[in-house]
Parts: structure tokens; C-alpha cells; sequence
């Protein structure tokens, strides 16, 4: 899959799928192409909402394979893949097109306090459809791969992708916990380092989810083809209601 950005000054699509970085590259593309295929086999279904859908880099995917299945909200960033997606940046629009049989939320989780993410529950527990399904995809931030992403994200600081220029966002006894045992670090504040993943745990999310009446299943890891967290960058979560 041949991925580019028609805006220069696309600053996140420039950080993943087109990232300088082999690996972010290469992991972050494998996650799209992952993430089509999940909602590809569910197409026929109904309608598709791509919750915070960024740039709109997968709903333009999706739309190129049947066209009008899928909007998308993004009420933050106003950077686009293309100027004509169906992306809006208000939820009164997307309430009015509701259900949706399936609701995709890729990299957002990890950017939130617990209590925005249970209100973001709240609301597709409005939006799906009875026997609809949320596909979740969040960062691993623990094991072998937390070298790699912070070594990445040095660079990304040094280019001012980050507000901070800290070269380590851990302390050695954090990072070998966490490197070695997949213990992660001490949460940063997402509201005050909004580009900052330390300290996310996406087992604890699963768990806050379930707790909030949903059941939750691991649809696979990515990107390494290993049925395990342990190396991998990225993992895909269903969410479907606990009947």
C-alpha cells in the first residue's frame, strides 16, 4: 500500500505513514492496512464512523472501496489527507447519521484521562448500532519496542513535533521495568503532554473497558505477525456489548 500526504505541511501524516523512521513507518502503515481489513469484511453491513479519524488517511481508504460507508470526526486537528472527505467536526452531525455497525477509534485511547474515555463510551453506546462493533487500536508502550518509540520520538522532539526537548522520558529503574517486564512508567498527564505516551498501559484500558459493561477481545497484535504484545508496536481491540 502506497501511502502519501497531498499537504507538505501535514505534520502527523509526516510523523507516521510517511515518517522518515523505517520502523514508525513501516509500523504505522501495517496498523492502516490491519485496520482496513477488519472493517472490509464488515462493509456490507451499514455505515462505518471513524471517531477522531485525524487526517482522514483511513477514511479515504475506506471510501475508495465503497464510497459513502464512512464518515469521520475529527473536532481537533483541521489538517486533511484530502479536502473533500466526509469529516466533520461537530458530534451533532454524526448523531444525526447514527447508527453505525462499526466505529473505529485509532489512536485516540491513549491520549485520555479515564473519564473521557468512559464519556467516549457513553456515546457510542449511542451511536452503534444493536449488534454493532468498536474496533480499538491503541499503542503498546511496554517490552523491547518502548527503545525504538523513544529514540523515535527523540528525533520527532529535536524536529519540535514535541513540546518538550527532554532527550529520555524515563528514569533507568522506569525504562528497565518497563523494557525488560513490560511494567510501564508513571503516567504523564495527557493533558499536559498531549503527544506523550509514557506510562500507557493498553491491558488497563481493556480492563476499564470491561468494567463499564462491555466485553472486549485482542484481534491481533501488529506490527510483527507474533500472537504476543511482547516486540510489537500497535494492537487491535474489539468492543462489542456485553449481552
Amino acid at each position: 500500500m502506497t501511502i502519501t500526504t497531498k499537504k507538505i505541511d501535514n505534520i502527523y501524516d509526516q510523523e507516521t505513514i510517511n515518517s522518515k523512521n523505517l520502523f514508525a513507518r513501516f509500523s504505522h502503515r501495517t496498523r492502516f492496512k490491519k485496520g482496513l481489513k477488519f472493517v472490509e469484511s464488515r462493509l456490507d453491513l451499514g455505515k462505518v464512523l471513524d471517531y477522531g479519524c485525524g487526517t482522514g488517511v483511513f477514511v479515504s481508504q475506506v471510501n475508495s472501496i465503497k464510497n459513502g460507508i464512512i464518515a469521520g470526526y475529527e473536532p481537533i486537528s483541521k489538517q486533511r489527507y484530502q479536502s473533500d472527505l466526509p469529516i466533520y467536526t461537530e458530534y451533532s452531525d454524526i448523531i444525526k447519521q447514527s447508527p453505525y455497525h462499526t466505529i473505529t477509534i485509532f489512536q485516540v485511547m491513549e491520549h485520555l484521562h479515564w473519564d473521557e474515555i468512559g464519556r467516549i463510551m457513553k456515546c457510542f453506546d449511542d451511536l452503534l448500532a444493536p449488534d454493532g462493533v468498536i474496533i480499538i487500536e491503541v499503542p503498546i508502550e511496554i517490552g523491547p519496542i518502548i527503545l525504538i518509540k523513544e529514540l523515535n520520538r527523540y528525533r520527532q522532539k529535536k524536529a519540535g513535533v514535541y513540546t518538550s526537548k527532554r532527550f529520555w522520558s524515563y528514569n533507568l529503574f522506569e525504562f528497565l521495568c518497563t523494557f525488560i517486564f513490560g511494567i510501564p512508567g508513571k503516567r504523564i498527564d495527557p493533558e499536559k503532554t498531549f503527544m506523550e505516551h509514557k506510562g500507557f498501559d493498553f491491558r488497563e484500558l481493556i480492563k476499564f473497558i470491561e468494567q463499564k459493561g462491555w466485553k472486549t477481545k485482542v484481534l491481533c497484535y501488529s506490527p510483527l505477525p507474533i500472537k504476543t504484545w511482547y516486540g510489537n508496536s500497535n494492537v487491535f481491540i474489539q468492543v462489542t456489548r456485553d449481552k
